[in-house]
């Protein structure tokens, strides 16, 4: 995964990340500060969170959170890595001035 996201332009982010969850940035999405004052993403964020109760190294059951640039902040639509992978293209090209993609994926408090 981290393979797959590195070449389309993510970037890992090791201080949000550990044992528990992976985190990764879509840099191009970033609007900077002026979103973060009125309590907005400022950048496209994915956060995985590791299945641990399967054999080490396991993926499949991954939880992944979205978290999309320009939405309220800390809010995740939830989804499968299997799902992540066929929503990259739709989570990129999503800007803060755009309606939600992904309104129908459950959303719910974020792991960050």
């Amino acid at each position: 995964m981290d393979i797959l996201l590195r070449a389309r332009g993510w970037s890992f982010i090791r201080e949000y990340s550990g044992p528990k969850l992976l985190t990764f940035r879509y840099p191009p999405s970033e609007t900077g500060v002026d979103y973060l004052c009125p309590g907005l993403e400022p950048v496209s964020t994915v956060v995985v969170v590791p299945d641990r109760s399967g054999r080490p190294g396991a993926v499949a059951n991954c939880k992944v959170e979205i978290l999309l640039v320009g939405t309220p902040r800390g809010q995740a639509h939830f989804t499968s890595l299997a799902t992540l992978t066929t929503l990259l293209g739709v989570i990129e090209s999503h800007r803060p001035t755009a309606p939600t993609p992904l309104a129908f994926l459950p959303v719910g408090p974020a792991h960050v």
